[in-house]
């Protein structure tokens, strides 16, 4: 009897260890710190295997908190990570090398900080980018490795950014031509850009009309993704749901079969 129930939980332990550890959601320094801990310190890293989809939403506090060199150490051991979310501000800055997480496919950078403070230029296998910002009009640097001549991120194919409606005009100036580069890469598929604060298709329309591409499609909300619904919606899509580029998907297929000119705009 005794042996039955040490097979049974041995059959119970290797199927509930691939779902406790598929997607792991860190919050806070110490969580942080606690899984990483676990992960990082096993050598045969048989529990690491598992991990698909990793969101850290971790603010530091002190400079001790978290390290880009704490995120990184992390994804070395993640060698079959699919999805990676960030809101985080971790300095100093930590220089990736392509090594790292080589599985990584999707990305999504929910604030500046977290764009910034991370080589994500390194991930060399991301197909799928997401990266909100407030100010686009500090774009120029940051997202130059994204133009000519595409030695970056050489397998990106869907491409998210996010701007302000009440500094539309005036961020748009680089913009225009930044999205001209983006949809002038080899293999590009999507370029959504979404814009916050908004609530006139017309508007938004004529804004971009300079710019269409049967590819391009733009996604308004009246307010900004907050880190709740941002999270819910990576989590979702990190357990099969639906997300971003699903919604972006729909409002150009709905544009394209009733034979709606201009670009595709749609709700998010």
């Amino acid at each position: 009897m005794a042996s039955k129930l040490i097979g049974m939980c041995r059959l119970v332990h290797a199927w509930l260890l691939p779902v406790l550890y598929e997607t792991l959601v860190l919050r806070w320094p110490e969580n942080f710190h606690r899984i990483s801990c676990i992960l990082t310190s096993d050598p045969s890293n048989s529990l690491a295997r598992y991990v698909r989809h990793i969101s850290i939403q971790v603010q530091a506090v002190r400079d001790d908190d978290l390290l880009s060199s704490d995120i990184a150490e992390l994804l070395v051991v993640c060698q079959n990570l699919q999805s990676l979310y960030l809101d985080t501000l971790c300095l100093p800055l930590n220089i990736y090398v392509p090594d790292q997480a080589p599985r990584l496919t999707h990305l999504h950078c929910a604030s500046w900080g977290a764009w910034m403070t991370h080589d994500i230029m390194a991930f060399n296998a991301l197909t799928h980018l997401r990266v909100d910002l407030s100010y686009n009009n500090a774009i120029s640097p940051s997202w130059r490795p994204l133009l000519l001549p595409w030695k970056k991120l050489p397998r990106l194919t869907h491409l998210a950014i996010g701007c302000d409606q009440r500094t539309l005009a005036s961020e748009l100036r680089d913009t225009m031509s930044f999205i001209r580069g983006i949809l002038a890469r080899p293999g590009m598929v999507m370029l959504v850009v979404t814009v916050w604060f908004c609530s006139d298709d017309y508007l938004v329309s004529e804004v971009f009309r300079k710019a269409f591409d049967p590819r391009l499609c733009v996604l308004i909300t009246q307010g900004r993704p907050t880190n709740i619904s941002s999270v819910k919606e990576w989590e979702d899509g990190a357990r099969g749901g639906h997300i971003l580029w699903d919604k972006a998907e729909k409002v150009v297929k709905r544009y394209r079969d009733k034979g709606i000119p201009g670009v595709a705009v749609g709700s998010m």
